[in-house]
């Protein structure tokens, strides 16, 4: 009878053991893609339909939502014609005027060691001949402040684009100084009225030499202690001459594209854009320097509030609504928070989406319309409106 017994058990055991077998096979989904992999194929579409549409050689796109724990990041096309090097998400770049958000936190930064203040007015943190060189140019030049610097309202000329300028370039390799580009802002200065939004490279030159008296470090210095090193951006640097470390994203400048390698312009020399726009970064160094600037980790929550606060109408990207802060563009008043870069073949865009907490990194290295990038931006920040809630 207990043999009896044991089999009908070990009968029933196999049965029911069975039974589960068929029912989680029967439950197991047909190898459906995660979230992730839906998320993954998407943004590598829209890179891939954003490349059809450009002709720079090489495009990429960085999106991170660190609330939700995700972030991705894709590459594609040539970071180098020459050499064939396909782009990846590991290559440097320029960013160009991205530079201006380091420089704004920099001057954010000494505030709050009440080094100075956003109301000083710059004559105090210039030297005699520079600030006499500026008054002579601009009849209210008693009232700039550091402010009117950081938010493009100090009617203080501009310099890029101007024949003087790129007269300074008889070649890539040219080496112009930061006070010879200054001299050719002050001589297109006033620019506008005092007070109005007008784009001047030449202010934040000028913040940069503040940012060294108050210190009493180089520029370059003072952002890799307190920025860069902080943050441990490893991949982030300023070239002390015109050799980027490799990786890098090769920039092209033409004015009839598509690019050719005699178009590379990536031993070009930037030491004259110290403060405006001669930093290297990477996608990862970026989304870590702009997560901790929004998140309150590189500088206060009041401090961020000050840059944010009070923005001028300006006419830089062409976005409908834009204004501009301290250092920064933004829309929506701070719904689109962030800055872009333009520079000799490189654009770069990185933007904080305050709405869907995400953040925003598109590079293209060839100066064509790079309305391709914030289509991208608009794209993405579309679909995880309504896919990653």
């Amino acid at each position: 009878m207990k043999l009896i017994v044991s089999i009908f058990e070990k009968y029933r055991l196999i049965s029911t053991l069975l039974v589960i077998v068929i029912i989680s096979s029967c439950n197991k989904k047909d190898n459906s893609p995660t979230i992730s992999e839906i998320r993954e194929q998407e943004f590598q579409k829209i890179l891939s339909d954003a490349k059809l549409n450009t002709q720079s050689p090489a495009l990429m796109l960085s999106v991170a939502r660190p609330s939700k724990n995700w972030s991705w990041s894709g590459a594609i096309g040539k970071a180098n014609i020459g050499s064939s090097e396909n782009a990846t998400v590991q290559h440097r770049f320029r960013v160009a005027s991205v530079t201006k958000m380091f420089t704004a936190a920099a001057i954010l930064l000494l505030e709050e060691e009440k080094k100075l203040s956003l109301t000083d007015p710059i004559s105090i943190h210039l030297s005699t001949s520079m600030f006499l060189t500026i008054k002579n140019k601009i009849p209210n030049a008693d009232n700039i402040t550091i402010r009117n610097l950081l938010n493009h309202t100090s009617s203080l000329g501009e310099y890029t684009g101007k024949t003087d300028f790129i007269n300074l370039f008889p070649n890539k390799n040219s080496a112009p100084t930061r006070q010879q580009v200054i001299e050719i802002g002050l001589k297109y200065s006033p620019a506008g009225s005092f007070g109005s939004w007008n784009y001047s490279n030449t202010g934040y030159n000028l913040l940069s030499i503040i940012i060294e008296k108050v210190s009493g470090k180089d520029y370059r210095t003072f952002i890799k202690e307190r920025i860069i090193d902080y943050l441990k951006l490893s991949n982030t640097y300023f070239p002390n001459d015109e050799f980027m470390q490799a990786p890098f994203i090769t920039p092209y400048f033409t004015l009839t594209p598509p690019a050719k390698e005699a178009d590379n312009f990536a031993t070009f020399n930037c030491n004259w854009a110290i403060g405006t726009g001669d930093l290297v970064s990477s996608l990862s160094d970026l989304q870590t320097f702009m997560q901790a600037l929004i998140q309150g980790k590189l500088i206060t929550s009041q401090s961020i509030l000050k840059m944010n606060n009070n923005p001028v109408s300006s006419s830089y990207t062409g976005l409908p609504g834009e204004k501009y802060g301290l250092g920064v563009f933004m829309c929506d008043n701070p719904e689109f928070f962030g800055h872009a870069g333009d520079l000799f073949g490189i654009h770069t865009k990185v933007f904080y989406i305050n709405k869907i907490d995400t953040y925003i990194i598109t590079v293209l290295n060839l100066n064509d319309n790079d309305t391709i990038a914030f289509e991208m931006i608009g794209t993405v920040s579309d679909w995880i409106k309504n896919n990653d809630n």
